[in-house]
Formats: structure tokens, C-alpha cells, sequence
């Protein structure tokens, strides 16, 4: 302990003589730091994690001051954060947890990211994430322009084109410079198998939960009620690729001589966005019309050349493409939790479970989130009965950022008698894209083998499970403590289909995680991000093409005639 202090006191006071103004060179971006060019001179090392500082600290320390710069007020050097979040400046030295007996409360800070704490005197290059010491990324400029008089706050998820269709270059988003987990070789009857990444750079620096543009409204926050062009057609030679177009054109007020020009594009496989940055003639001013609107889309973007697209001005457009919008935002999440008592290995001995179960599972339960009343209850309740208590009394929820999760746990759904399936739970359960399997088996009885291309047999045999939706399944095992004073722990395997891409976040091979905020934020994320690339799988992309071709041909038939 008095080790640890003394190291503790030292890094504050080496952070405290460091300079807290960054470099800059002669374009205005912040120069690499010192670590920054010693990690990229090492990325291709096979040697990767004899990159380590010698003072970091125990794995997912939160007793360590994890900071990042903060972000600029010039607008150039503006950092961009998901939507309805402040700028992110420090990360603070404790993270304070809410009472759990509290339904309606909102999450802890996030370990590594914090909202409201002053900015430090000095900014330590550097994250202390896993025991390892990770370079800090600079702030990231926007990525659409801010010359607005009325600033559109979603402009960053739209693609900045020029009147001639060519992208304007835009320093790299560091989401996208996080590393997936790595190519698992690993799959046992149609499952791929992760157990953690064995590279240092397989590990993430954050928690990001993947495809956060398609939780933002674009069309209710930048469209609806304001002064907008809307486009229905179909691709030419094709009736069966419908196409529905929005526009907005918005006056810069510092180059009366430009304009931005957001469009917001709806096809049968996805919805694009763009902002075409564009130089008005001596008589032209926005708003738009659809006629002028037709003539720039032509360079700027050739592929909607090629649709046969008509105006329609009747407002009750409006309201649909509203109404379509909201069916396609997919922010709350419904994962399934089965019980596994030692020696069963048959889905309908987990279906058929009750309680007593453990402690262990019982404290896993108290990481996801807190155990929360059915009856009245008023936020998101994942298809669980919320008036007459039916499929059971309480369940556990967690409200996660910006996300609500409900977890369909089995044993708190009600066991029916005399019925060897139990129809009533797996009803739930069944239809959950991501099930968590927590197997009350520790991992010391568990085989494991040091022969990377010859794997001990997984402990279940997930292909047994006689459903369509489960796709991906996180098997959770108890992990007695390595000391007596050490805490009880758990171990994390995915078990994810072949047909599923991979997802982060990324963690360290056989990782040990205890109770508490960083095994929380990762789980969540790790299960957030598991149900919405499944959802972008083959299986699930063919039926949701299908529903948005019926959406947008039904527009085309209504409003094509006017």
C-alpha cells in the first residue's frame, strides 16, 4: 500500500511540473507526443507489450487520474461528442456510483470519461487502460461546418462534399482508430469463439458503442417544421429500388456567397447524409428549389442522377417520413440471462431453473443494473408485462448513456409446472438476438489448454439451442479469487455466429474482472454492440430491407400522383 502511494504521489507531482500546452505546428494541429511516436514506431513490432510504462498502474485502476485534453472553443479544433453530450474534459480521480435502489437513476460517470470535473492544471499524454499505458488522441476537428446562424448540433454525422461531388479531407475520427478484437481462428459448430485479445493493441483505449448516427432523429432534429424540399422516385429502369430524398439549404453568415446543402437520402438498404458545400450565383439565394436542387445533385452526388425524382409539397410527408424515421432508431437493447447449474448441458435443464441459484450470480446480477418492480413500471420494458405482472414480479433494467437495457432473466420469469420446455420463458428468451449464459462452474474446473491451434472443447455447446434469434451468447463463469484477500471475480468468452462481423470492445486474453464500474461499462457495451452487428447480418439486413421497401414504395403510391 505505501508502495502504491509513494508511486501515486509521484506521478501527480511529474504531472504537475509537465507543460499543459500542447505543441503545435505550423498548421495548427497539436505535434505528436513523445509516446504517441514511440507507440507508432512500434505498432508493427511483434513485440508489442514490451511497450509498457514502468509506472502504470494495477489493471482497470480507478485510484489513477485518467485524463485527455480538453476540447478547444475555436470551432476549427472543436471536439465532437455523441448527440445531447457536453465536451468531455477530465477524467476524474474517483468514480461515485448511484444508489441501485434507485429505478429511475442515471448511470456513473464513465470510468475513463467524465463531464462536468474543472480541467486540471497539467494533461498527462497518456491512458492507464488494462495496466497498460496507451497514447492519448488529439481533439478532432468537426466534421461539417459551423457558419450557421443556427447551429445544426448533428452536422458531424454528415459526409462534407464539395458542388463537384469530391470529399473534403477531414482528420481521422479516433472511434475509428480503435481496434477490433482480433481474427479468432477458434469456432466450434457454427461459433466463433473470443476469449480476449493477446496483443497489446487489440485492446481499446474507450468503450464506444458502435452506430450512434443511427440513434439521432436527422430528419425530426433538422428537417421537420423547417423550411425543406422532399423528393420521392425510384431508380431508373427499376421500380423496386423506391428512393425518398429531404434537402435543406442553409445560408452561411460569414460568406453570403455560399450555402450548405444537407441532404438526407433514403434508400431500401440504408439512410445517407451529406452536406454539399456549395458557392451561390449573382441571383441565386437559399432557400433552394427543388428544381435547382435537381441540377446540383447531378454533380454532387451522381447517384441520385440516376432516380427518377419528383417534388412532393404535401405536408403529410412530413409526418411519415417522421413516423419511418422513428421505427428505424434502435436506442434500448432486451438481452436474455440463463442459468446454468454445474453438470447441465441441455437447454431445457437451463429453461427449468429456479431459485436458490448463488451469490456469485446474484452479484453479477448487481453489476448489470438494479432489480427493479414489473408492475407500473414506466420506462422501457422489452416486451415483459408492466400492468398485470404475468411474466414475473420484478427484472433487472439498467438506463446506460444514452441507452435503456432490460434484461429477461430467467429465473425471475415465472416457472410453469408440468411443462418440460417452459414455453413462457423461452417465449422471452428465445427471441433475444444476445443471451448471456452465466455457467455456475468455476473456471478452475473448466479445461483450458496453452496450444493456441488446438483448443479444449468450449463448456457448452451452444449450437444446441433450437432458436432462429440467438446469435451471439456471453458465457460468464465465476473465477475464485488468485489470494485470499483478493476479491471474487469473472470470466468472459463470447460465442458469437460465423455470420456475425466482429465487434468491440476488445480486452485482454482471460482477463479477470471484479464488481464494479469498468466490468459494468465494458459487459454493456459488449452486449449494445453485440445485438446491433448482428442486426447489419445477412439474416436480419434481408428482413429489414424488406420492411423498407414496403415503407418507401407505400410513399411512391400515396403521394407519386401529386
Amino acid at each position: 500500500a505505501s508502495a502504491s502511494a509513494s508511486a501515486s504521489a509521484s506521478t501527480s507531482q511529474s504531472s504537475s511540473t509537465t507543460t499543459s500546452t500542447p505543441k503545435v505546428d505550423g498548421d495548427g494541429n497539436q505535434a505528436p507526443r513523445p509516446l504517441e511516436r514511440v507507440l507508432s514506431t512500434h505498432r508493427s513490432s511483434p513485440n508489442l507489450a514490451s511497450v509498457k510504462s514502468v509506472d502504470s498502474p494495477s489493471p482497470f485502476s480507478l485510484s489513477q487520474e485518467v485524463l485527455i485534453p480538453p476540447a478547444s472553443s475555436d470551432s476549427s479544433t472543436r471536439s465532437h461528442h455523441p448527440p445531447s453530450t457536453p465536451p468531455v474534459t477530465w477524467v476524474p480521480t474517483h468514480v461515485t456510483p448511484t444508489k441501485p435502489d434507485t429505478p429511475t437513476h442515471k448511470d456513473p460517470p464513465r470510468p475513463f470519461l467524465s463531464r462536468s470535473s474543472p480541467t486540471p492544471p497539467s494533461l498527462p499524454s497518456r491512458l492507464d487502460i488494462f495496466g497498460t499505458s496507451m497514447a492519448v488522441l488529439p481533439p478532432v476537428a468537426p466534421l461539417a461546418s459551423h457558419h450557421h446562424q443556427e447551429e445544426y448540433k448533428f452536422a458531424r454525422y454528415y459526409k462534407i462534399l464539395h458542388e463537384d461531388g469530391k470529399p473534403v479531407s477531414q482528420p481521422p475520427n479516433p472511434i475509428d482508430l480503435i481496434v477490433s478484437p482480433p481474427d479468432v481462428t477458434n469456432t466450434f459448430n457454427m461459433y466463433r469463439i473470443e476469449e480476449g485479445a493477446r496483443s497489446l493493441y487489440d485492446v481499446q483505449q474507450a468503450y464506444p458503442v458502435v452506430d450512434t448516427d443511427l440513434d439521432v432523429p436527422h430528419y425530426l432534429s433538422g428537417f421537420y417544421g423547417k423550411d425543406h424540399v422532399n423528393l420521392l422516385g425510384c431508380q431508373k429502369g427499376s421500380n423496386l429500388r423506391p428512393v425518398a430524398v429531404s434537402a435543406r439549404s442553409v445560408p452561411r453568415i460569414d460568406e453570403s456567397s455560399m450555402c450548405d446543402i444537407y441532404v438526407l437520402v433514403r434508400t431500401v438498404d440504408a439512410d445517407e447524409r451529406f452536406c454539399i458545400q456549395y458557392i451561390l450565383a449573382k441571383k441565386e439565394a437559399p432557400p433552394m428549389t427543388a428544381k435547382a436542387l435537381l441540377r446540383i445533385f447531378k454533380k454532387a452526388l451522381p447517384h441520385l442522377a440516376e432516380c427518377n425524382l419528383a417534388e412532393v409539397k404535401d405536408h403529410g410527408l412530413h409526418n411519415e417520413l417522421q413516423d419511418f424515421e422513428a421505427k428505424q432508431l434502435h436506442k434500448n437493447s432486451k438481452i436474455g440471462i440463463l442459468y446454468a447449474r454445474p453438470d447441465q448441458h441441455d437447454e431445457d435443464l437451463l429453461y427449468n431453473n429456479k431459485e436458490p441459484t448463488s451469490e456469485m450470480f446474484h452479484l453479477f446480477l448487481e453489476t448489470l443494473g438494479p432489480t427493479i418492480g414489473l408492475k407500473g413500471w414506466p420506462h422501457f420494458r422489452g416486451g415483459l408485462d408492466v400492468k398485470t405482472a404475468t411474466t414475473g414480479e420484478t427484472s433487472v433494467h439498467s438506463f446506460f448513456r444514452e441507452h435503456e437495457v432490460m434484461f429477461h432473466v430467467s429465473t425471475m420469469i415465472p416457472y410453469t409446472p408440468g411443462d418440460p420446455q417452459q414455453v413462457e420463458r423461452k417465449r422471452h428468451l428465445g427471441n433475444d438476438i444476445v443471451v448471456i449464459l452465466f455457467m455456475d462452474v468455476p473456471t478452475s474446473s473448466t479445461p483450458t489448454s496453452t496450444d493456441e491451434n488446438h483448443p479444449p472443447p468450449p463448456p457448452f455447446d451452444f449450437g444446441a439451442f433450437r432458436t432462429q434469434f440467438n446469435h451471439v451468447f456471453m458465457l460468464v463463469q465465476p473465477d475464485p479469487p488468485p489470494r485470499p484477500d483478493d476479491d471474487p471475480g469473472f470470466r468472459v468468452t463470447m460465442y458469437v455466429r460465423e455470420e456475425v462481423n466482429k465487434f468491440g470492445p476488445a480486452y485482454p486474453y482471460h482477463y479477470r474482472f471484479t464488481k464494479g464500474d469498468v466490468f459494468r461499462e465494458f459487459v454493456l457495451t459488449k452486449l449494445i454492440n453485440a445485438e446491433r452487428t448482428t442486426l447489419r447480418s445477412p439474416t436480419f439486413a434481408t428482413k429489414t430491407k424488406r420492411t423498407r421497401r414496403e415503407f418507401l414504395t407505400s410513399y411512391i403510391t400515396k403521394f407519386g400522383k401529386q
